[in-house]
């Protein structure tokens, strides 16, 4: 009898082992499953941006890019095909692939199109209702086979919990405490697995599935409440420069401690999410239009607090894109609940972009805000091709002494001489480029520019020192010093000839950093000028032990001082300021005798502006000196001195 009970006490436990054991493999492959369709998703989009790309630009890189991803995508399906077992999910599978099958034709389709010239066509055809259609089978599949694999997990863990409760209920009261022991790991087991596959590892946030779900819900809700969701998404600004610094394990720091301060301040029914790297998301289920910007508002007003990573105390900043759900029942009518989301996303995802170029914090997603996505990607585009084919020019502004009116160097200032649109301003392009590496090499171009200039006048006989201006993504990338030695080497310009220009703001993102970089260009012989000073918040702290060599007084307080009493005592202070720190004081914005006359009584040094002349291409430049000083040029004082 006792071992009659015994063999059913052991053939139960090992039924629940089997049946627990099938569970687990299971919801394995349903974890597995669910990271295959993040990689489907990723290299999806990729896909999609990259014929899309293609067709509104010259760079033949997206076709490139096209080429890796597309066998990758097809591997990850294959693995799904794999995971999967049940006959229905294999089918929403098959049906995926066909999918898939016809958006590659599709899409090889619009390369022959722009192999033959036709871009319009390329981007009609990827843009097509026939292309929606498949992108929407595609996903419809993706998501039944994930939804049929997450039915079986679940009710296997069911039946697997069952065969523990029998066999508690069977043994002896040993065995069932042991059982019961047994019974409470295992769903703990269960439920860290189920919380793995939806939550982010590194700061226990939701992650891109649960959040998409949360969302989902959110939206069906809307139908009969008449709420708007809300979602918004959120991108640290220069995060990579923590990571670069500071090394990855800082940068994991920061974000738990982001993902903390977000956390704090939405509420209990609202989300935040982390999707990867140092993107989250918001999801605000009933939120009125003006209550997501305060929220917003107090999300930016949380990150100002400096950061603490292991003693090193960091100031992040951040942009945010917001998109509402407003008409929600006009939403939950069309498309499905995953094309809902996706939706959303993409949109809070382009404001997101335009906010960061915009440096405004936040924006939201207006109608325009594709057409202006699209303009800025181009332009992008448009100017990586620009910089190969060399159409950067350079314009300088000539900059004398105030007394004697002698010429003491000149400012270089870029423009683009696009093949279409005529010549570009930096407005055109110089913010778009600032919020990308490509600033670097713009940089490095108009450096080596500006150095082969000064050497043409070397060449002749004066010394005509040349400044540039330098973004703050570039004065604090480490390599800068070592770019700028590389181009005086090359152009075989003494140093004392090249003065890099920066603003107060650009020191002021990281002063620390910013100085070690100038003190390493100063000691090379590189002068430093602060430009547009009065204009930002720098602190006199750091002004008084910067390795600078002068201070350019802003054009806003130069222009009207002869009217305006208060731009007057501001720029007499800049003056006085600047000489009591040994440094030579520049006015911008000079453009009549009177203020010139004003600037001699206040005591300035140099004046630059539109009353010498406006900026100037190098052979109306050198037709300006010659009227100006004569044919024997290398007799001015320009000739003789190193200073700008």
């Amino acid at each position: 009898m006792l071992a009659a009970v015994l063999g059913i006490i052991v053939s139960v436990q090992i039924a629940g082992l089997a049946a627990q054991r099938r569970a687990d493999e299971t919801w394995q492959r349903r974890v597995r499953l669910a990271r295959d369709i993040e990689q489907v998703r990723y290299y999806d989009e990729l896909l999609t941006m990259s014929v899309r790309l293609a067709a509104t630009s010259h760079d033949s890189t997206y076709r490139d890019r096209y080429e890796v991803a597309a066998p990758r995508l097809e591997e990850v399906l294959r693995d799904a095909l794999r995971l999967v077992d049940s006959d229905d999910a294999r089918a929403a599978l098959e049906r995926t692939d066909a999918a898939n099958t016809a958006l590659v034709a599709l899409e090889e389709s619009g390369f022959e199109r722009l192999a033959a010239g036709d871009r319009a066509g390329a981007y009609a055809l990827v843009t097509s209702a026939r292309y929606g259609k498949l992108k929407a089978d595609y996903w419809k599949g993706m998501t039944e086979a994930f939804n049929r694999l997450d039915a079986d997990a679940r009710q296997q863990s069911d039946w697997a919990q069952h065969w523990q409760v029998g066999t508690l209920v069977a043994g002896p009261i040993a065995a069932l405490l042991l059982l019961v022991g047994l019974y409470l790991v295992v769903r703990g087991n269960l439920r860290a697995m189920r919380h793995q596959g939806l939550h982010d590892a590194l700061t226990g946030l939701p992650n891109r599935l649960l959040f998409a779900d949360r969302a989902a819900h959110a939206l069906a809700a809307a139908s009969r409440t008449g709420a708007q969701p809300t979602v918004m998404m959120l991108d640290l600004d220069r995060f990579k420069e923590v990571n670069d610094t500071l090394g990855h394990h800082a940068g994991d720091v920061l974000l738990v401690q982001v993902a903390a301060r977000l956390a704090g301040v939405i509420r209990p029914s609202d989300t935040v999410a982390r999707f990867g790297g140092d993107e989250f998301a918001v999801l605000l289920p009933e939120v009125e239009v003006l209550a997501a910007t305060g929220v917003a508002e107090r999300i930016l007003k949380a990150l100002e607090v400096p950061f603490n990573l292991d003693g090193v105390t960091v100031s992040v900043e951040a942009s945010m894109g917001i998109a509402n759900a407003s008409g929600a029942d006009q939403w939950v009518a069309h498309g499905s609940a995953t094309e809902q989301v996706a939706e959303l996303l993409r949109q809070a995802d382009v404001a997101m972009y335009q906010a960061k170029a915009d440096r405004c914090g936040y924006t939201y997603f207006t109608a325009d805000s594709d057409d202006g996505a699209m303009t800025h990607l181009a332009v992008l585009g448009e100017l990586r091709a620009a910089l190969e084919r060399d159409e950067l020019v350079m314009h300088y502004q000539p900059k004398t002494s105030v007394d004697a009116g002698e010429l003491l160097g000149v400012e270089a200032l870029v423009r683009w001489q696009h093949p279409t649109r005529g010549l570009l301003g930096p407005d055109e392009f110089i913010g778009l480029a600032e919020g990308t590496t490509l600033i670097h090499r713009l940089t490095a171009i108009v450096i080596s520019k500006a150095l082969q200039f000064t050497r043409v006048w070397l060449d002749r006989g004066v010394r005509l020192p040349v400044a540039v201006n330098v973004s703050a993504r570039t004065l604090l990338d480490r390599g800068f010093p070592a770019t700028v030695a590389d181009q005086l080497t090359r152009a075989g310009v003494p140093a004392e000839l090249l003065c890099v220009e920066i603003t107060e703001g650009t020191i002021m993102t990281d002063p620390d950093r910013a100085i070690a970089i100038l003190r390493e260009l100063r000691a090379m012989g590189v002068r430093l000028s602060v430009d547009d000073f009065g204009t930002g918040y720098s602190s006199m702290s750091y002004l008084k032990i910067l390795p600078v060599d002068e201070l350019k007084v802003d054009r806003s307080f130069v222009s009207d001082m002869t009217q305006n009493v208060n731009d007057a005592v501001l720029v007499q202070s800049a003056i006085d300021l600047g000489h009591n720190l040994g440094l030579s004081v520049v006015a911008e914005g000079v453009e009549d005798a009177a203020t010139l006359d004003a600037l001699k009584t206040l005591g300035a040094d140099i004046i630059q502006g539109y009353l010498l002349g406006r900026p100037m291409p190098e052979d109306l430049l050198k037709q300006w000196i010659t009227d100006r000083l004569g044919e024997n040029a290398a007799t001015h004082p320009a000739s003789r001195r190193g200073q700008s």
